[in-house]
């Protein structure tokens, strides 16, 4: 029973026991704001999706990806091969794409000041328009409302390359990834950072390396990401939802979605084996001993 009424205060010199985790984790949050209990929010992976007339549903959470074929052409289920491996792909032709519920309730990401999106896909299709009009972009994933600064995401093909986007400011905010729409497959992170009260950054990652940041930006009057709420509210993939841009043409394997703004290891180590589509080297290298150790048991067992 708990005898000690006393102020709260955060001890860094306590036993990791539970009851004294929580203190701690209470000061945190209390004090610094800090998101103590930090998630991936949504996990897509193309092998778990069943194909055409199918919604396909995040591992984590309860978000789904809504089918249908109001464009004329939905997504097929694909397969390609990622560092040797074969892999499940989504693919897109450009004509239509997948959407969230038209919900609130489709909007995990509601009210955050920092995440990091990242996505496994393949293209080799042209963008239009510039690095900061994401809505008009050749749109691969993202969540636009309509407006400047309405607390929205995506990553998309502009003129130049690819890029990830917010519009968390007062402005929308577009920071380039490079000419990573060469048809090789990609890991791509962006990941939007909150510095301070007033201010947050946005890094882009491809392969694993930092290609580009912002530097500090403002953020605007809504300050986070805002929630969806009905058509065409909602999150898209292989579309900006909302926009009357190009759709995207490629293949998506993997799409990942986490509620903090995630380190430059764990980026790198995200796309060792992009996003847990492959094995990794040292699993692999362990199988390959473990079935050369089998084979040789056997032979002298043969003898």
């Amino acid at each position: 029973m708990m005898t000690n009424h006393g102020p709260l205060r955060c001890d860094p010199m306590c036993p990791r026991t539970s009851g004294r985790s929580l203190v701690l984790q209470l000061c945190l949050l209390a004090v610094f704001g800090l998101n103590v209990q930090a998630a991936t929010l949504f996990e897509y992976y193309a092998k778990d999706w069943e194909g055409p007339g199918n919604n396909w549903t995040s591992k984590t959470g309860t978000h789904f990806l809504f089918y249908d074929t109001w464009g004329g052409s939905a997504p097929q289920k694909g397969s390609s091969t990622i560092a040797g491996v074969p892999v499940a792909t989504a693919f897109f032709d450009g004509n239509d794409y997948f959407t969230s519920p038209f919900t609130s309730a489709g909007s995990p990401w509601a009210g955050l000041k920092e995440f990091s999106l990242s996505l496994v896909f393949k293209s080799g299709a042209a963008g239009q328009n510039g690095v900061n009009d994401f809505w008009q972009q050749r749109g691969i994933v993202g969540f636009e409302r309509g407006g400047v600064g309405q607390g929205e995401f995506a990553i998309g093909i502009w003129s130049n390359g690819v890029a990830g986007s917010t519009g968390l400011g007062s402005g929308d905010n577009g920071t380039s990834a490079g000419n990573i729409n060469d048809n090789n497959w990609h890991t791509m992170s962006l990941v939007v950072k909150q510095e301070n009260l007033a201010q947050f950054s946005q890094t882009v990652f491809v392969n694993g390396n930092q290609i580009a940041t912002s530097g500090l930006l403002d953020y605007g009057s809504i300050g986070a990401l805002a929630a969806g709420g009905g058509d065409p509210v909602a999150m898209g993939l292989g579309a900006i939802r909302g926009s009357d841009a190009e759709k995207f043409v490629g293949e998506v394997a993997a799409l990942r979605f986490d509620d903090e703004a995630l380190t430059a290891s764990l980026i790198s180590s995200l796309h060792s084996d992009y996003l847990g589509l492959i094995p990794e080297p040292s699993t692999s290298l362990l199988m390959g001993i473990g079935a050369l150790s089998l084979l040789v048991i056997r032979r002298r067992r043969a003898v």
